[in-house]
């Protein structure tokens, strides 16, 4: 493929890198990616999420392929890049070594709430359901 428009609408499997790679310089609108979470631990430290091998290849700290995200994108178009909440701020900053600069950041905040959950209130600390009461 070697026009943008040979991109247009189709679905590309491969290694980012490589298809990244391929594109001409300031040629995207926008990126939305959410790349491995990179959630490696202790004995585990080739396998990620769920003891997954894919989430721990390193590639959402890879400064390299930030930098290929920077030069595809036009001049003022953004990225929007999700990570894993323990391990977002180094997805960060290989995005600012690239060249970024980073302006915002949007956070999921979830929690899991059940009958055992307390909550602090002006009243100390109740129950979930109390304070559905």
């Amino acid at each position: 493929m070697n026009d943008i428009n040979d991109y247009i609408g189709k679905i590309i499997c491969g290694d980012c890198l490589d298809v990244l790679r391929q594109l001409p310089d300031e040629s995207i609108d926008g990126i939305a990616t959410d790349p491995p979470y990179e959630l490696t631990s202790g004995k585990n430290s080739k396998k990620g999420f769920m003891g997954k091998e894919w989430d721990g290849t390193g590639i959402a700290f890879n400064v390299d392929l930030w930098r290929e995200c920077l030069r595809v994108l036009k001049p003022g178009a953004h990225l929007a890049a999700f990570g894993g909440t323990r391990t977002y701020h180094r997805m960060v900053c290989a995005i600012e070594d690239s060249g970024f600069e980073v302006r915002d950041m949007i956070e999921w905040i979830y929690a899991c709430l059940d009958k055992d959950t307390e909550i602090l209130t002006k009243r100390g600390f109740l129950s979930f359901n109390e304070m559905q009461s």
